[in-house]
């Protein structure tokens, strides 16, 4: 199993456990990242936590020590930091996702669209399906609107926000509900790495019930009287 090396203290086998757990969100993470990163939503500081999580997670996981002994609690420290680091930067990025869907949840609404395109004049510029005006668009049936009523009532621009809010609520949600649970993860990575760093540079062993030390003769168990 990939969580029950037999030469690995207990709590490193568990760190190890969440660590593959961290690489999975990690690189979901960074997935979710990159296709934000093309919109308006672009999520940078999610990304960046991704990768660093991917690294720390790759250390344990791939780079992991055969055995306990002196010096081999490094590497479990080393991602401990690491994913430290990026579980503070996911904390962060978990509240400027929410930041940003309060804004699309409020810029998109129908209440704000009405006012950003049909109040103070602006509806004279927005299309409407039954405008007596003559002028009009690519739209065949298209005119613009000829009072703030009726482009509250049928603007197109004014249906086409709620298109545009689902979008982004459909973007950001997904991606608020990944950095939590990626950040759960991290937190009890790095705690679970830190203990585990201390009890593999321990260098002790269970054989048969009883604590082994690393360097004594691991193929066979205590002698019996």
């Amino acid at each position: 199993m990939c969580c029950n090396n037999p030469s690995w203290t207990p709590k490193a086998n568990h760190a190890k456990c969440l660590a593959i757990a961290c690489l999975v969100f990690g690189i979901i993470g960074c997935l979710f990242g990159s296709i934000s990163m093309m919109t308006p939503w672009g999520n940078p500081i999610g990304l960046g936590a991704s990768i660093i999580t991917v690294i720390s997670s790759s250390l344990i996981i791939c780079c992991g020590p055969k055995a306990p002994g002196p010096g081999t609690g490094c590497r479990f420290k080393a991602a401990a930091i690491l994913v430290a680091i990026a579980a503070i930067i996911n904390m962060v990025d978990i509240g400027g996702v929410v930041m940003l869907l309060v804004r699309a949840h409020q810029g998109l609404s129908s209440t704000a669209c009405e006012e950003r395109y049909c109040a103070n004049g602006n509806y004279v510029n927005q299309l409407c399906p039954n405008g007596n005006l003559s002028t009009t668009t690519s739209c065949s049936y298209c005119t613009y609107c000829i009072s703030e009523s009726q482009c509250r009532l049928e603007s197109y621009s004014i249906s086409g926000c709620g298109a545009g809010q689902a979008i982004g609520m459909g973007l950001l949600i997904p991606t608020l509900v990944i950095s939590v649970a990626q950040t759960g993860l991290e937190i009890g990575f790095s705690i679970n790495s830190f203990q585990a760093a201390s009890t593999m540079e321990a260098g002790t062993l269970l054989q048969e019930g009883k604590p082994v030390v690393v360097g004594q003769e691991m193929t066979k168990g205590p002698e019996r009287a």
